[in-house]
C-alpha cells in the first residue's frame, strides 16, 4: 500500500505554517539614561518607569552591548533618581547586563 499524497497548499487538508515572529514596527518614542533592577528572584516582562503610564509595552536596549528586551510597565518608579529612567524585572536586568551585579546600565527606553 502506497502513502497518501502530503497536504499542498491547494489541498483542504493544508495548514500553513505558524511563524513566531512578530511584526516589526517603528517605535515613535525613545529616551536614554539609566536602568537598574528591582524584586526578587529572576522574573521577567515588568518595569517600572516615572515617564511611561502604567500598561505600556517598551522595548529596552542596552548601549554597552545591543542586548534588547519587551517589557510592560507595572510601576510609576517613585523616589529614584531622575537620570534613571527603567528599574527592570531582575531577569530581563541580566539579560541585558549579563547578571544583576552590574547594578545599573546605560540603556535606551522605546516605546
Amino acid at each position: 500500500p502506497s502513502a497518501a499524497p502530503a497536504p499542498t497548499p491547494t489541498t483542504a487538508a493544508y495548514v500553513a505554517p505558524v511563524t513566531t515572529t512578530l511584526p516589526v514596527r517603528a517605535l515613535a518614542h525613545a529616551k536614554s539614561g539609566e536602568a537598574t533592577w528591582y524584586g526578587t528572584g529572576t522574573g521577567t516582562g515588568y518595569c517600572a518607569s516615572p515617564y511611561l503610564p502604567r500598561g505600556t509595552w517598551a522595548q529596552v536596549t542596552n548601549l554597552a552591548n545591543g542586548a534588547t528586551i519587551r517589557c510592560m510597565v507595572s510601576d510609576a518608579q517613585v523616589g529614584s533618581p531622575s537620570n534613571r529612567i527603567v528599574d527592570l524585572a531582575p531577569g530581563d536586568f541580566a539579560t541585558l547586563a549579563g547578571s544583576t551585579a552590574a547594578g545599573v546600565i546605560q540603556v535606551t527606553v522605546s516605546w
